[in-house]
């Protein structure tokens, strides 16, 4: 592995460690909001009256909808902030960095790159987006200013330069 240069993760190795994160996520958050929030159980007669009426909309709980996600936003914002990687990515050995500097994310590029999942997701094309991209970076990436590399490696923090100095030609003469 070349240290010097940045090895973006593939789609392969960011998808298996979503679903990661996805499963250890389900079971540990299910869990946690099992004991916290009251689930409804509903009769037949009762959820189709309820889907005639009102549709899925009306089996939809806002308040606790919003609670879960303000949750998960907090959980994975400070796994990005603090660690620069989420379960899925620590278990690939992958980190997710500032473009620029290489350096782990700020608060408001981690919570500007947790909204940008859903600009991503609607048909996935988002994600898909990394296919053609010469970093691999994904539509939440491009927004937050974000890359997904291979722990060990690292980014260039070189700028390019702006302007030269002037080069003097060998055949300049000074007067002494």
């Amino acid at each position: 592995m070349n240290k010097n240069s940045p090895q973006y993760a593939s789609f392969g190795q960011r998808f298996i460690a979503l679903i990661i994160d996805n499963i250890v996520f389900y079971f540990l958050l299910g869990f946690i909001f099992m004991m916290i929030f009251d689930t409804k159980e509903y009769t037949h007669a009762e959820l189709d009256t309820i889907l005639k009426t009102q549709g899925l909309a009306g089996l939809i709980n806002v308040q606790q909808m919003l609670i879960k996600h303000a949750i998960l936003l907090s959980i994975i914002v400070f796994f990005w902030v603090r660690y620069g990687a989420t379960p899925g990515k620590m278990l690939l050995k992958l980190k997710v960095v500032d473009t620029t500097t290489g350096a782990k994310l700020t608060i408001l590029q981690a919570l500007s790159r947790y909204l940008g999942y859903f600009l991503s997701f609607p048909l996935g094309i988002g994600f898909l987006w990394m296919l053609k991209d010469e970093k691999n970076q994904c539509w939440h990436d491009k927004l937050s200013n974000s890359v997904v590399i291979r722990q060990g490696t690292v980014l260039s923090t070189a700028q390019p330069e702006t302007e030269k100095s002037p080069r003097k030609d060998d055949n300049d003469t000074f007067a002494a």
